[in-house]
């Protein structure tokens, strides 16, 4: 068989698995609804027998089930631009706009793990590139440093623009457990002609990124 017989799938298996993430929050976020929707029918039944309603309680479910609805509004629209994210081949983009993003998918990964992530701010980043393929590393980048600082742990992402653009991550622990980085992220990395260099012994792992890229083969 050649080899266009055996497409790579990298990309449609991330793209699945961050859909399945950002599902699981809906979920979460219609269970909470649910909840207080039935606590609002049990109060109401206590009314129809003679109780008077607590305008404090009603009050209290009713803020949580419209900071609810804000926090669905806001998966929805990341769902909405993360689908659109492969529409262009190349695009230019501020690298902390992406990182943001990026951060902002792993949010769920980073709550299972009892992690958390700090964004640093960095200086103005344009670069011209494929957008769905580097935040899929981006992504893979931050997995591995939320698995490698463990639970409590935070990691700290930046963009660093000196000679060439770079995104760093930092983690308290030196020593990162083995096979922590998916084999797919070396892989990304280079045809993004992109440099993936640590974290062994210093707990950084560093994205060299040049200002202008081009896929040099597919990843979805």
């Amino acid at each position: 068989m050649n080899a266009t017989a055996h497409p790579d799938l990298s990309g449609v298996k991330y793209f699945g698995r961050m859909t399945a993430s950002v599902s699981h929050e809906l979920k979460n976020v219609l269970a909470i609804i649910n909840e207080d929707a039935g606590l609002i029918e049990d109060l109401c039944a206590l009314s129809l027998k003679g109780h008077p309603l607590p305008p404090d309680r009603l009050s209290a479910v009713c803020g949580t089930i419209r900071a609810q609805v804000r926090r669905g509004d806001e998966i929805v629209a990341r769902m909405n631009r993360f689908a659109h994210s492969p529409d262009e081949d190349v695009a230019q983009f501020d690298l902390n706009e992406l990182v943001e993003f990026a951060v902002g998918l792993c949010s769920r990964f980073a709550d299972m793990r009892e992690a958390g992530i700090a964004v640093e701010p960095g200086t103005g980043s344009l670069v011209t590139a494929p957008r769905f393929p580097l935040l899929h590393l981006l992504t893979l980048c931050l997995e591995a440093a939320l698995t490698a600082a463990g639970r409590g742990g935070i990691v700290r992402i930046g963009v660093r623009n000196e000679e060439t653009p770079a995104v760093e991550l930092h983690i308290g622990a030196a020593e990162w457990p083995k096979d922590a980085l998916r084999p797919e992220a070396a892989q990304l990395a280079e045809s993004l002609a992109a440099v993936l260099s640590g974290p062994e012994g210093s707990g950084v792992l560093r994205l060299a990124f040049p200002v202008r890229a081009e896929l040099k083969k597919s990843t979805l």
